[in-house]
């Protein structure tokens, strides 16, 4: 295991920092809302939710996820309000996203962009990875890209396995 110096620095402590593997399950947490559609998701008469790209926001680009197994498996401790839903997703799936690509104006490529899930451990939650890019993108078109991305590995998830905590208002 490696200690990640920039953080140490940061916060004059010690925090671990491991390797996330591709069969990890990752927890990102699902606001709750009453009426069974909101800005992260949609759900349709028949019952079938679907994530929205803004399932996975995040201002600096890099959405958050809790690895599961530093959780002890429990996903009430990625909730922030009990309210909350929790869907989970797979770290190897996240990284097979290898098609974000940007371009220049005559549309040659100019940049292809790898997606990683690194461990970036807080204080208050151990468990903190972030979905990453290399190199950093360079215009927030091709992180839309990659919340759609997210997204349909999100819907794939709930329709194999379900949610891991289903959020209020979603019957």
């Amino acid at each position: 295991m490696e200690v990640d110096k920039q953080l140490e620095a940061k916060l004059d402590c010690e925090l671990e920092v491991s390797l996330v593997g591709d069969e990890e399950l990752l927890y990102r947490r699902i606001l709750a809302c009453s009426s069974g559609t909101n800005e992260y998701y949609t759900k349709s008469s028949e019952g079938k939710v679907n994530f929205s790209r803004l399932a996975f926001a995040d201002r600096g680009l890099k959405p958050s996820v809790d690895r599961a197994c530093l959780h002890e498996n429990d996903p009430t401790k990625t909730q922030l309000f009990d309210t909350d839903g929790v869907i989970g997703l797979i770290a190897g799936n996240v990284r097979a996203i290898d098609d974000l690509s940007s371009g220049d104006a005559k549309g040659n490529v100019t940049a292809l962009y790898k997606i990683d899930v690194i461990h970036r451990p807080k204080l208050e939650n151990k468990a903190h990875a972030r979905i990453e890019p290399s190199p950093e993108y360079s215009n927030d078109k091709v992180f839309k890209r990659l919340q759609q991305r997210l997204a349909r590995l999100a819907d794939e998830y709930l329709l194999a396995h379900g949610w891991e905590i289903k959020p209020d208002g979603l019957d």
